[in-house]
């Protein structure tokens, strides 16, 4: 019987520990906010999950070596393998129910519509006023479908994690989930919290998923069946697989790839404008007078007015020593 090295204690144990401590602060958290009650009440028990998660391994550890000790050559296959084997369940399935309970959390605000919502105010704004975070809410909040079939998935996956047969598939379900949403937290500028609550979920469900790397090498690893393309030799079959690699790059090298001048291109605010040779000033509202100017890519000219109820666009030509 495999037997759990100290580091693998600590790490099984630290990993549940912090997993499910994230979850118990983030609904404690918004229980407290909900009914008044001070957030201390939420971290006395989080503080308290984590201290055991680490102190645990060495009682864990120390309990398996006398066992083993006891044992003797009496029972050289299986010493102490319930002592060895409770503890490793318990801390696994606290793992994957601390994981369940959160993303079914998700899940369920999701179909209630307490996430994916935003201010009427936030969607009025212009796009290019928002933060990366306000801009990722309020694409999502476009579609409720939408936001119903990543809920439906979360909440699936989080079932299925429960269960021993289906562990692994829940893996599966909830891994993507969980790596779109450590990207968008990352690259759309989330706060620091929801950073860490992400990547907290993700390592755990990575953890899970080594935990049955004898399954999936057996599984993936395996030489394939027949029937299996032949190629003459090994540089040509190579030279296939590489082929969708260059030539995209082939392909898109024909394409125009529209630029923007370096000094000219940019938004303006307008001014100053004249029409019919009369001047028209900014403040007037009217739908004749512009307000922004945008000299995008490929030379493409847009034009708003104020308030933004026209907008015009072209192209202009311009020579390279054209004087403006």
């Amino acid at each position: 019987m495999h037997v759990f090295s100290f580091y693998h204690k600590l790490l099984l144990t630290l990993t549940a520990g912090v997993v499910m401590s994230m979850t118990l602060l983030r609904i404690g958290m918004r229980l407290g906010r909900e009914y008044g009650y001070p957030p201390l009440l939420a971290v006395v028990p989080v503080g308290v999950l984590v201290l055991v998660a680490l102190v645990y391994p060495f009682f864990w550890q120390r309990r398996e070596g006398r066992s083993k000790a006891g044992a003797g050559v009496r029972e050289p296959v299986l010493p102490g393998a319930g002592m060895v084997q409770a503890p490793r369940a318990f801390w696994q399935g606290l793992l994957r129910y601390g994981i369940a309970l959160d993303l079914a959390m998700f899940g369920v605000q999701k179909l209630f519509r307490l996430q994916f919502v935003v201010p009427l105010a936030m969607q009025d704004q212009p796009e290019s006023r928002l933060t990366g975070e306000e801009l990722t809410w309020t694409y999502f909040s476009h579609s409720y479908p939408f936001a119903c079939m990543i809920g439906l998935f979360q909440i699936a996956g989080s079932v299925m994690l429960l269960y021993r047969r289906t562990k692994l598939l829940g893996v599966f379900t909830l891994l993507p989930v969980m790596v779109n949403i450590c990207l968008l937290n990352f690259f759309y500028g989330f706060e620091t919290g929801e950073k860490v609550h992400a990547v907290v979920l993700l390592l755990g469900l990575l953890y899970l998923l080594f935990e049955e790397y004898p399954r999936l090498a057996a599984f993936f690893l395996a030489r394939p069946a027949p029937p299996v393309l032949q190629f003459r030799g090994r540089g040509l079959r190579n030279f296939v697989r590489l082929s969708v690699l260059f030539l995209p790059v082939l392909f898109i090298s024909g394409f125009h790839f529209p630029k923007q001048d370096p000094v000219l291109g940019g938004r303006y605010s307008v001014a100053r404008q004249w029409v019919n040779e009369a001047e028209i000033s900014p403040a007037d509202c009217g739908d004749s007078v512009v307000s922004r100017v945008y000299f995008d890519r490929a030379v493409n000219v847009r034009c708003f007015t104020v308030p933004v109820k026209r907008c015009g666009w072209g192209a202009l030509n311009m020579t390279e020593n054209q004087d403006w």
